[in-house]
């Protein structure tokens, strides 16, 4: 697939290390110094220009014969409006823009014709996260998709806990989640049917949030977090803070 790369920062590097290894990959950067960084360090083109100039976006696509456009400078409207450009030189062409502030992201729908096909928020994803691992006493890892409206946590088996010494089949877990794995230091048991729960063992759960919500009630919390404090007003702690809210019914 051919890709194009708006913006050369934390987000737009990693994109491209990622899809240069099965990508043909553009990367447009007018800050000379990230330019020159991703033309040194991994396999792809650069382009040294303003990739929100709808003429330098227009060339590029067709001297590139794009298929997808990702957009990850630093101000979210530009992304969108990137996005946008590209969508209404090729209607065809894919467009994905991230976003830091939870306001920019729209509806992404064919109804709504915005020209971006998909928005995504590095931010809100690590907020959302340290937010659940915050309130769910028990979990150390926590992945949610919420396009399939599920969630994946993973819960530590202390000693002495309830579930030790029972097999899988024996344990009685919420309706709306189920065992996937249990981790057992580097092995990765998945016949967890008939596996005895052992002290240590790491025990990954698929659901929806209520079931996982349930499954950490059921592993008992040895402590309640109700109190929290946010170390910065950046976007992912500003974000931690709208979930905070709805969640407790108090500011935090």
């Amino acid at each position: 697939m051919n890709i194009i790369i708006i913006g050369a920062g934390n987000v737009g590097f990693t994109s491209a290390e990622v899809l240069a290894e099965g990508h043909n990959v553009l990367v447009v950067e007018n800050d000379r110094t990230k330019a020159d960084s991703v033309k040194d360090l991994l396999n792809v083109s650069v382009l040294y220009e303003d990739g929100t100039n709808p003429k330098i976006l227009e060339s590029v696509i067709d001297e590139h014969k794009t298929e997808l456009v990702v957009a990850t400078l630093p101000e979210d409207g530009l992304n969108l409006f990137a996005c946008m450009i590209c969508k209404k030189y090729k209607p065809s062409i894919r467009t994905v823009a991230t976003v830091k502030n939870q306001d920019f992201i729209i509806d992404t729908s064919e109804e709504n014709g915005m020209g971006v096909d998909m928005i995504i928020s590095p931010e809100v994803i690590i907020s959302n996260k340290m937010f659940k691992l915050a309130i769910l006493e028990n979990a150390v890892d926590y992945e949610s998709t919420h396009f399939l409206d599920l969630a994946i946590a993973t819960f530590k088996i202390v000693d002495g806990h309830d579930i030790v010494g029972k097999a899988g089949m024996n344990l009685d877990i919420p309706e709306t989640c189920n065992i996937v794995c249990i981790y057992r230091g580097e092995e990765v048991i998945t016949n967890v049917e008939t596996t005895v729960i052992l002290p240590d063992d790491r025990i990954s759960i698929i659901g929806n949030e209520e079931g996982i919500e349930l499954f950490n009630r059921m592993m008992g919390a040895g402590r309640v977090n109700e109190e929290f404090v946010i170390m910065g007003a950046n976007a992912v702690g500003l974000n931690i803070q709208r979930l905070w809210i709805p969640w407790t019914g108090r500011p935090i």
